[in-house]
């Protein structure tokens, strides 16, 4: 990874070179650098850092559709479903395997969109306590943040 950051960084000074700009020249100098990385990314051997820089945008991506999916889905729910449906609930969300900073990141992603907080990680790491708005299907709920959070954190940390 270190390699591509390397050559990233390098393309991105020479085009600030030729260029002689400022914040506009700098930006597409890191563009055009990672475009180039892309191309060549297998004569460069760069295929890892191509592979993590665009599953980061991905993951913003994915984070940025869950955010405003959930304050959809939590405004409809608090408007028009009646109180006597809606089933808030703690439930574990199994994290064994996962790194201390993947759990980090899917711990705060979790509690920054609408509807669902994390409460707890477990002593050894092996579990999230979350408070859910609705957790009338605890296992859809699960489910849900590992199609999506998770998946998307992992692609770009390994």
């Amino acid at each position: 990874m270190s390699r591509g950051v390397a050559i990233h960084a390098a393309t991105t000074a020479l085009w600030l070179l030729l260029q002689q700009g400022g914040v506009s020249s700098l930006l597409t100098g890191i563009v055009f650098g990672f475009l180039l990385l892309v191309v060549l990314r297998d004569l460069l051997g760069v295929r890892d850092y191509v592979r993590r820089v665009l599953g980061f945008f991905k993951f913003c991506w994915v984070f940025g559709r869950e955010l405003v999916l959930a304050n959809f889905t939590l405004a409809r729910a608090v408007l028009f479903r009646p109180v006597r449906e809606i089933r808030a609930d703690f439930l574990s969300l199994p994290v064994a395997g996962l790194s201390p900073l993947e759990i980090y990141l899917l711990a705060q992603c979790i509690t920054l969109t609408p509807g669902t907080t994390t409460v707890e990680v477990a002593g050894d790491g092996s579990e999230l306590v979350l408070h859910a708005f609705d957790a009338s299907d605890p296992q859809a709920v699960r489910d849900g943040i590992d199609r999506t959070l998770r998946a998307a954190i992992l692609e770009f940390t390994r």
